[in-house]
Order: C-alpha cells, then sequence, then structure tokens
C-alpha cells in the first residue's frame, strides 16, 4: 500500500494518454508503462493479502493434520506476487493473479468449451475457447469498453505466447547452454512484463479513446506483435520449419 500511495501521483495509466508521454523516448516509454503497472497492483496485493491474512486468523485455511500429527494449512492465496512481478512467461503471470477467479474460470467456462463435442458441434480450439472465456470474465467485470479491448487482446495475447514459447523452447533447449537459458528467461520476463501492463492499460483508463491512445503512444507494439507471430508460425510455415529442424539435427546426432 505504501508503494501505491507514495508513487500512484507519479506513475499513472492515465499519463500513457498525455502528449507529454507521446514525445518520450521508446526506452523511457515501456519504463514507465512497466513501473506503473506495478504501483498499480501493488493496490490489488494490498487488499487481497489482508483478505488473506484475515482468513488465515479465522481458521478458514485450516485443512486438518497430515500423518505425522502437523497442522496442514491450504494455499487461500488468491494472488502470487512472485509469479506476477518475476514470471517469465505469460502464462506463469496469468496464473498468479486472481487465482479464484481464474480458477473458477478454468473449470466453469475454457474446460467446459474445450469438452463440447457432438455431432453438430465440433470441438473448440483453444485459442476460440481462451477467447470466450476472456469474454466472460469482461462480462463480469462490466461494460466500459476498456474491460472488452484488455480482456480479448489478453486472450490473443495468451494464445500468441503459447505459440511462441511451444516453437523456441525446444530450441533453446537443445542447446544445452545455461547462458542461452539464462538469456531466455531474462528476455522472457522482460517481454512478459511488458506485455501485461501494455494489455491492462485498457483496464485502467476504461474509455475507448483513451485506451487507444494509450496504446497509439506504446506504437501498437502487442497486437503487432500478435500478427506477426500469427504470420510466422502459423501461416508462413515456421512451426513445421523449426521441427524439421530439429528432427535433422536430433538424426544427425545419432
Amino acid at each position: 500500500m505504501v508503494v501505491y500511495v507514495v508513487y500512484n501521483p507519479t506513475f499513472t495509466f492515465l499519463h500513457l494518454t498525455t502528449n507529454e508521454f507521446q514525445y518520450k523516448g521508446m526506452v523511457a516509454k515501456a519504463v514507465y508503462l512497466c513501473t506503473a503497472g506495478v504501483v498499480a497492483r501493488a493496490a490489488y496485493y494490498t487488499a487481497w493479502k489482508m483478505s488473506e491474512g484475515a482468513c488465515v486468523l479465522a481458521g478458514l485455511g485450516f485443512d486438518g493434520l497430515d500423518d505425522s500429527g502437523s497442522v496442514r494449512w491450504m494455499d487461500i492465496s488468491n494472488v502470487h506476487i512472485s509469479s506476477v512481478e518475476l514470471g517469465t512467461s505469460i502464462r506463469e503471470l496469468i496464473d498468479g493473479w486472481n487465482i479464484g477467479t481464474n480458477t473458477w474460470l478454468r473449470h466453469h467456462v475454457y474446460l467446459r468449451i474445450m469438452s463440447q463435442s457432438t455431432k453438430h458441434v465440433p470441438p473448440s480450439s483453444s485459442t476460440a475457447a481462451t477467447v470466450m472465456t476472456f469474454l466472460v470474465s469482461a462480462w463480469w467485470h462490466g461494460f466500459y469498453p476498456g474491460y472488452y479491448l484488455t480482456f480479448v487482446i489478453a486472450a490473443l495475447v495468451s494464445s500468441a505466447a503459447r505459440t511462441l514459447r511451444r516453437n523456441l523452447n525446444p530450441l533453446v533447449t537443445q542447446t544445452n547452454s545455461p547462458n542461452a537459458k539464462f538469456a531466455y528467461n531474462i528476455a522472457g520476463w522482460a517481454l512478459s512484463k511488458y506485455t501485461l501492463d501494455f494489455v491492462v492499460s485498457p483496464f485502467m483508463v476504461l474509455t475507448l479513446p483513451l485506451s487507444l491512445n494509450a496504446w497509439r503512444n506504446n506504437y501498437f507494439s502487442v497486437p503487432i506483435a500478435v500478427v506477426l507471430i500469427h504470420l510466422t508460425f502459423n501461416v508462413l510455415g515456421g512451426s513445421q520449419y523449426i521441427r524439421k529442424h530439429l528432427a535433422a539435427k536430433h538424426a544427425s546426432a545419432k
């Protein structure tokens, strides 16, 4: 809460829509965006951790005794701060945020959509199921346009990130180089953090004009990246090329 109270007047998402922000350099914009994200999340962390503490004091996390007679506690956290702030993938960031709601959406929306397969209804793709799940979450939050921009682009980002890691992970793993893996994780952390804060900016400014202005001042970088990933790996055959490359390298190693 101290972080939010002290730094919120200086680092706000509304500043992303101003002319002053528009004329900052690219790196300065990225640093400001990510700092504003940390400050905004601090308020949520405070509320969730206070409620978690209240639940623990009330004994709501008590889960009986284990075989040795020691007290067993359930994980009743609604946020894993380390996963959100230090996660190296979009999936890790999403899984660590608003855990209770994410669990409900996964079981009652996403998995239900994915399991629909009848004579007249073909199985849904994971991307379509993800979009529908995020739209349900947007509808639950309300009807500001910013909510829908955030959750639709978040669904597409989630799908694109899954595609990117599915193709790049084998290449990095195959190198057997600690330096390559370290660099890969650092890049994943930095890009995931920037992407998260870009995606949530409409959620914070709410209106359509302000949302588009914030994105424009950040060069529409994330939507462009999503399109490029889709074109590279799904349309132009990047995934097939990588699979053939890995297969050939594996065969030559035998």
